[in-house]
Parts: structure tokens; C-alpha cells; sequence
């Protein structure tokens, strides 16, 4: 083995000590949420997704297309106190919550998104370090191939597989650098920012859905079950209007089956809208036990990596074990963050069906995480 030679062993020896301390500043600088000489502003992920909405030209034309919605509506109901029909005015109130539907939708769908592309992003820096560590892992076990063929100890073939699995690392390496870099650049071009660094992440909030309460907020906010509901209404006036006239019966079937479908179809609305606000609150409940796991996955490996300290410290084990020990513990927060993502996308989800602000969401804006895996 290498070792024999004892100068060789004191500069491997620091070369997988300065590997891990590398590693090690390399988690405490991603923890903290970069270095104070970082370039860049620190943005949060709310203070990502205010900037981003800010810069949204989609969302800027959005508000002013309900505004001009806002005006139509405003029009219908001053034409219908001059005499306009109440059949116009259901109709111009059915427009109008489109429009706001529509609106609140567009404003949901981009924050979500922006809080996506911000936890990808993290996790892309995470998957970047990861790389980086095993990267110096490779190129160790390269050296030491290198010493165990000169020693006559190991073939060439070993030499190979290590520079072989080296090269691997180095490729891994370097499409997680560019991809970190891609999607950073993306995310800037969004918020419009040239430099910026992601602080601290949003903190599980614990969220309890309470479906009755949401479903009757969905129902008031929901266009299309007040269309359905102006069609069964619809339907009923034209049924009496021909029962009064003394149509033929022919007709009156007709409008009856009319009648029929109208009701049909508000019930399926009624029954979907249900439907989807239960199964939201099912995934918000599913997604919690997720991240549940995942912060305990990380406790873990936390600990794990505490062992491995201890016992490279006491020469039981090589540094190798703690390099290793400390990749577990940011794959670990790594899926921690996916876990935690998918949790509040499940909770602006059932916000939005409700049709509340999700901008204002206490899962946004109840604190920041520390990491902790709380």
C-alpha cells in the first residue's frame, strides 16, 4: 500500500483533510445562504417571487385586461338600470368572475412557479457540491492507484478504472456546474436581477386544511358554477314561460329535457368542485408526512456523519468515510427540500381553489428555515 511511504501518508492524509474541511466550509457557506463577499443580492424565495411578480409582463397586461373586465361589468349594470335585462346582467356577473378567475389563476400559477424554479435552484447548488466532493474523492483514488502501481502492488488495469471513473466525475462535475449555472441565469432573467444568491428557505408551517370551509369559498369564486347555475335558472323560466303560453307539448318536453341537462351539468360542477378540494387537501396531508420523513431522513444522516467525525478522529476510519458520510447528509437535504416544495405547492394549491391570495399564504410567509429539518 501507499503508506508505507511515510512522507506519501502525511500528504494524502492532508489532501483528504483539506477535501473534507473543504466540504465541511462548503455546507456551512450553502447554510448560511452564501458568504458576506458573495456577489449578489440575497433574495429569499418570497422575496424571489415579489420581484418576479413584479417583472411578469403577462401578469402586468393580466391586471389591466381585468380592469377593462372590471369596466364591461360596470357598464352592464349601469345599462341594465336603464332598462336592460336580467338575463344581461347574470351574464355580464358571469364574465366578471371569469376575468377574476382568471386573474387570481395567472397570479397562483406564477408563484408557485417561482417558488419551484427557487427550491430547484437550491437544490441545484446542493447537487453542485455533491459533485464537487465526489469529484475529490476520484482524484484521491486516482492518486493512490498511481502509488499502488509504483509500489507493484496493483496492475495497470486498476489505474485505468480509477482515471476511467475520475473522468466520469469530472463530466458529472461539470454538468451540475452548468446546469447550477443555467438555471441561476434563468431564474435572474425572470426576476429580472443580474446578481443575486438565494438566502434562507421557507420553514415547514404547519397547515391544517379545512375542506368545508374552503369548498364554500370555492363555490362563491367559481365562474362556472355560477354559469351552471343561471342555466338551470335559465331553463326553469323558459319551461314556465311555456307552460303559461300553453305550448305544444313537444315543446314543453323539450324544454323539460333541457331543464334535465341544465341540472345535470351544475350538479357535475358541484361535485367537481369537491371533488378537486378534497383531493387537494389529501395532497397537502400526503406531502406533510413526506417532508416528515425526509427531516428525520436528514437527523439522520446529521448524526451519522457526527459518528464518522468521532471515529476519523480517532483513527478508526479514514477521511473517505467522512466525505461520504458528508454527501448523505446533503442528499439528505436535498430531498428534504423536494419534500418541503412539494408540501407548499399542495398548500397554494388548495389556497388557490379557494380562490384566496396566495401571495399573502402563511406557508410563504410564517417563517424562514434554518435548515433544521423542524
Amino acid at each position: 500500500m501507499g503508506e508505507r511511504d511515510g512522507s506519501g501518508v502525511v500528504v494524502r492524509r492532508n489532501i483528504r483533510w483539506l477535501a473534507s474541511v473543504s466540504a465541511v466550509v462548503l455546507w456551512v457557506t450553502f447554510a448560511a445562504g452564501g458568504s458576506a463577499g458573495a456577489q449578489g443580492l440575497a433574495l429569499t424565495p418570497l422575496e424571489v417571487i415579489e420581484r418576479g411578480l413584479e417583472t411578469d409582463s403577462n401578469l402586468k397586461i393580466a391586471a389591466l385586461n381585468l380592469d377593462n373586465s372590471r369596466i364591461a361589468y360596470e357598464r352592464s349594470v349601469a345599462n341594465n338600470l336603464l332598462g336592460g335585462s336580467a338575463s344581461a346582467l347574470r351574464s355580464a356577473e358571469i364574465e366578471w368572475l371569469k376575468a377574476q378567475s382568471n386573474y387570481r389563476s395567472q397570479v397562483a400559477d406564477a408563484v408557485i412557479s417561482l417558488l419551484q424554479q427557487s427550491f430547484d435552484l437550491r437544490r441545484a447548488e446542493i447537487k453542485a457540491q455533491v459533485e464537487e466532493i465526489r469529484l475529490s474523492l476520484a482524484r484521491l483514488e486516482y492518486e493512490r492507484a498511481q502509488q499502488r502501481v509504483k509500489a507493484q502492488i496493483a496492475n495497470e488495469d486498476s489505474l485505468v478504472e480509477a482515471e476511467l471513473s475520475m473522468v466520469g466525475r469530472e463530466l458529472e462535475y461539470d454538468e451540475a456546474s452548468i446546469s447550477l449555472e443555467n438555471q441561476k441565469e434563468s431564474l435572474a432573467n425572470r426576476i429580472g436581477v443580474a446578481e443575486f444568491r438565494l438566502g434562507e428557505m421557507p420553514a415547514f408551517v404547519k397547515y391544517t386544511a379545512n375542506v368545508e370551509e374552503a369548498l364554500a369559498k370555492a363555490k362563491e369564486a367559481s365562474a362556472d358554477l355560477r354559469e351552471s347555475q343561471v342555466g338551470v335558472e335559465n331553463a326553469e323560466l323558459e319551461l314556465e314561460r311555456l307552460r303559461i303560453e300553453n305550448a305544444p307539448a313537444l315543446d314543453v318536453r323539450q324544454a323539460t329535457n333541457n331543464l334535465e341537462v341544465a341540472k345535470i351539468r351544475l350538479a357535475s360542477v358541484e361535485r367537481q368542485l369537491k371533488e378537486n378540494v378534497e383531493s387537494a387537501a389529501r395532497t397537502i396531508a400526503r406531502t406533510a408526512v413526506n417532508y416528515e420523513i425526509a427531516a428525520r431522513q436528514l437527523e439522520l444522516a446529521n448524526r451519522r456523519l457526527a459518528i464518522a467525525r468521532r471515529q476519523a478522529e480517532a483513527g478508526f476510519v479514514a477521511q473517505d468515510a467522512v466525505s461520504n458520510a458528508e454527501i448523505s447528509v446533503l442528499e439528505a437535504e436535498s430531498s428534504r427540500l423536494e419534500a418541503l416544495k412539494n408540501y407548499l405547492v399542495a398548500v397554494l394549491n388548495f389556497e388557490k381553489l379557494s380562490g384566496a391570495d396566495v401571495t399573502q399564504s402563511v406557508v410563504l410567509r410564517g417563517g424562514l428555515d434554518h435548515g433544521e429539518g423542524n
